[in-house]
């Protein structure tokens, strides 16, 4: 249980840093756009990954759902709680980095979620929450919680099941 506290109280820390004009921003570059509905209509066969640095699993073991959709073809898309700070989730990758530098890698290129149609369906619900993605839209319901890449591998599996075509029947 310590581990995960400590890996918790490491993503969420926030520092504070004030001027005479308030706070300052870090002069690194941020990713402040976000993910929209019309990113996901443009998006053909992907793994869209909600992740929220609150939720430490999420980012800690971001790197096992990307090796995934990789082995498999996909695109990896990152996405963070669109309610936080972007200063918060910037810092949390910051950290992140030296507690697992492969996730803080897969996590880089993250945008705030604003898709309407993920909002709508459930993508808050708890972190991370993961869409397939084929053709512009989600196929199959989506994949919810940390787990191991061998599980990852069958979930995105079964949901590619609900992009096969349809082959009627004949006797």
């Amino acid at each position: 249980m310590g581990l995960v506290t400590s890996h918790a109280q490491i993503l969420i820390q926030v520092p504070v840093q004030a001027s005479a004009q308030g706070t300052s921003q870090s002069k690194s570059v941020m990713n402040t756009s976000c993910f929209s509905d019309q990113d996901l209509s443009n998006t053909h066969q992907a793994l869209v990954y909600v992740w929220s640095p609150r939720m430490v699993l999420s980012a800690l073991e971001a790197k096992n759902a990307a090796e995934q959709a990789k082995q498999l073809s996909y695109t990896f898309i990152p996405v963070v709680d669109g309610r936080l700070p972007v200063q918060e989730w910037q810092a949390a990758l910051s950290r992140l980095q030296n507690l697992s530098p492969i996730s803080a890698q897969v996590l880089a290129p993250s945008q705030a979620l604003c898709a309407n149609g993920l909002i709508h369906n459930l993508a808050y619900r708890h972190f991370p929450t993961a869409y397939f993605i084929w053709q512009g839209k989600t196929a199959g319901h989506p994949i919810v919680g940390a787990m191991p890449s061998e599980f990852w591998q069958m979930a995105i599996e079964q949901r590619r099941m609900f992009t096969a075509p349809t082959i009627p029947f004949t006797h």
